[in-house]
């Protein structure tokens, strides 16, 4: 809603949908009926629900990111980088949330960490937890159920020279 600390900024779409809305607080809404934004930008659709990022320069000497701060530093980012991929980058592990709304009440379903482990139910590599792990330099595991077998029950090495191949329990 409007209070007497909204800045005096608003576009109407007609005369009853704000389409436009910058608030006191600094909350910006953008899309038709958002009158009260709840977000630092708040995007509301109509339709479809896009939100669109576009560098119109030519070739790979422009990239399209949308990067993620917290206090001025840099943690992720997401977009196109110098080539046709799309890219998913983080300082620290990058996590995957399931069973919840937001990240506080969520279960951390996969992980992949610094050094390319892929975590699946787990979020340190660890051949004794539930779960499994593709680790970069290391062994392999599927883990169902530790207190039965006391450690995984299938594991597979990344290289001849460090023993056992493939290891089932």
């Amino acid at each position: 809603g409007s209070t007497s600390n909204d800045i005096a900024f608003e576009v109407r779409k007609d005369t009853t949908d704000t389409a436009l809305k910058i608030l006191g607080n600094g909350n910006v809404g953008i899309g038709v009926g958002i009158s009260s934004p709840g977000y630092e930008l708040h995007v509301k659709g109509s339709g479809s629900g896009y939100v669109r990022v576009d560098n119109t320069v030519a070739g790979n000497s422009g990239d399209v990111r949308v990067s993620l701060a917290k206090n001025g530093t840099t943690f992720g980012q997401i977009g196109q980088f110098s080539s046709s991929d799309f890219v998913i980058s983080s300082q620290t592990s990058l996590g995957f949330i399931t069973n919840g709304q937001n990240f506080s009440n969520g279960t951390r379903a996969v992980t992949i960490d610094t050094s390319g482990n892929l975590l699946v139910g787990m979020t340190s590599p660890s051949n004794l937890t539930t779960g499994f792990s593709a680790r970069a330099n290391s062994l392999s595991s599927f883990c169902r159920d530790t207190a039965s077998t006391g450690s995984a029950v299938l594991a597979v090495n990344k290289k001849t020279g460090d023993g056992d191949i493939v290891i089932i329990q």
